[in-house]
């Protein structure tokens, strides 16, 4: 096996030798120039039998690590992507063969389940921060970091003690993507990350607004159930139902004040986050999207009770 640096490949083309390793990297090259070339965070990498898809921020790397593992096959580094390249059995030619980073491959893979088993997003947050140690100036690593940690928090804040939290895990990602896209003068995925958190906490607060609609929902079932029994003479289960109803009704006004404060809370915080954002200095999709979000939201202080 050979490893192959930028100074002898420079050496071998002005020596005019053509040369397997020369036309490995030249495989490589051209494919990085169609990936530069890309408009999408995804660019996608034409090799045998299809199409692999790369994170276009790490086609701006170096190649390294470029060798030549036996007469018919060859491997690089890019970034964090391992770069395979083969000699085509009809026609002789070196072409690529595969563009992957198992990081990134698992972490899309346990996103896009359409059943996913209950230990997915997990998985998936523990690929996603691998990658991000690699690739930290993947705006795309970050977002999705992000967006999983909020589904996750989604799916488990009912068994907190302070559900209105956005939980350890995701506020740490978000302070972070923040503080790395204003080192980065990246103020539209500062935006953007903000923008994802104002969705949350008005989604939350539409599913309480909904919930607290619902309270005292049974009760007219559960009387119901009780004339019923009583008119059955079931007087085991109208009493079972009777005391159901008493319990409900008894605790009805915590309820009532738990999910009040469940609702204010989740409004606060979306204010608190959309006063955060300002659309000047932003351009394009996300300047729409925070002027939307901040037409649509209402901040105002609350009336005081009469």
């Amino acid at each position: 096996m050979k490893r192959i640096y930028a100074g002898l490949l420079a050496l071998l083309v002005a020596a005019g030798c053509t040369s397997d390793e020369e036309k490995v990297a030249r495989v490589i090259d051209q494919a990085l120039v169609d990936c530069k070339k890309s408009e999408d965070e995804f660019a996608k990498i034409t090799v045998v039998g299809g199409q692999d898809e790369v994170l276009k921020v790490a086609c701006e790397k170096d190649v390294t690590d470029l060798e030549l593992i036996d007469e018919y096959h060859a491997s690089a580094k890019v970034g964090p992507y391992d770069w395979l390249v083969g000699v085509d059995s009809e026609t002789g030619v070196w072409v690529l063969t595969q563009v992957d980073w198992e990081p990134i491959g698992d972490a899309r893979r346990q996103l896009a389940e359409e059943s996913p088993p209950k230990d997915a997003r997990a998985r998936a947050e523990s690929s996603l921060a691998t990658a991000q140690e690699a690739l930290p100036d993947s705006a795309w690593i970050r977002r999705t970091r992000l967006d999983n940690l909020l589904d996750t928090r989604a799916t488990d804040r009912g068994k907190s003690e302070n559900p209105t939290e956005l939980g350890e895990a995701a506020q740490k990602v978000l302070d972070d993507a923040i503080t790395w896209a204003r080192e980065n003068n990246r103020p539209d995925i500062a935006a953007e990350l903000r923008a994802m958190v104002v969705d949350y906490y008005k989604d939350y607060a539409s599913k309480l607004e909904m919930a607290f609609e619902n309270i005292g929902g049974q009760d007219e079932w559960l009387q119901n159930l009780i004339n019923q029994a009583q008119k059955d003479g079931n007087t085991e289960d109208a009493a079972k139902y009777r005391k159901t109803l008493e319990e409900s009704l008894a605790g009805r006004e915590a309820e009532i004040a738990r999910m009040n404060g469940l609702i204010a809370d989740s409004r606060k915080n979306a204010c608190k986050y959309l006063s955060e954002l300002d659309p000047a200095g932003l351009e394009g999709a996300i300047r729409d999207r925070v002027i939307a979000l901040k037409d649509a939201t209402d901040c105002s202080p609350a009336a005081p009770s009469p």
